[in-house]
């Protein structure tokens, strides 16, 4: 059933309009209360269409994570937009900067999707990076996962290793 969706998602997303959705996100994201309030937030580099958040680094004074990919395991790492990106696993880009040393620091973390449902469950590309990593940050770090309005869903299936995210961010607004 997943890797149905995963298919349908990824037929769905590249016909969509990521520069507009994208701004559209950010905008909300900038307004939002609790991104205001967060010092420490992990986005992603964005790939196949993703929602690309990569803008709200721009003349902003928060500090940005990327992960960073060790085995399968998700390392945040400062990400300075003006210093140049490598190549990581699956030919996604990250930073050369040292990991972040305590999970507890990260305020706010997006996390990408495939699709997502509005209960805060998402499907990703099937590796198990995003669900082997969010158990271990602690409770008060907020998740909120970014998808297209055509990538939500009321239900998505899940599992018991599948972890919830508090919000999802889409072009027309926050659902927690």
């Amino acid at each position: 059933m997943k890797n149905q969706l995963r298919q349908k998602s990824k037929n769905i997303r590249k016909n969509l309009d990521c520069k507009i959705s994208s701004e559209k996100i950010t905008q909300i994201i900038q307004k939002w209360e609790i991104f205001q309030k967060s010092e420490n937030i992990m986005i992603y580099h964005p790939i196949n269409n993703e929602i690309d958040l990569l803008s709200l680094c721009k003349n902003c004074k928060k500090n940005f994570y990327l992960p960073k990919m060790e085995n399968d395991d998700i390392k945040p790492a400062l990400f300075r937009p003006n210093e140049g990106l490598i190549t990581g696993k699956y030919s996604i880009k990250e930073p050369q900067s040292e990991n972040l040393k305590d999970l507890t620091d990260l305020d706010l973390i997006f996390v990408p999707a495939l699709c997502a449902d509005r209960r805060g469950f998402r499907i990703g590309y099937g590796k198990g990076c995003y669900d082997r990593f969010l158990p271990k940050l602690p409770a008060k770090t907020i998740t909120a996962i970014v998808t297209y309005d055509e990538l939500l869903f009321e239900e998505l299936p899940a599992e018991e290793f599948d972890k919830k995210s508090d919000f999802v961010i889409t072009p027309s607004g926050i659902f927690s």
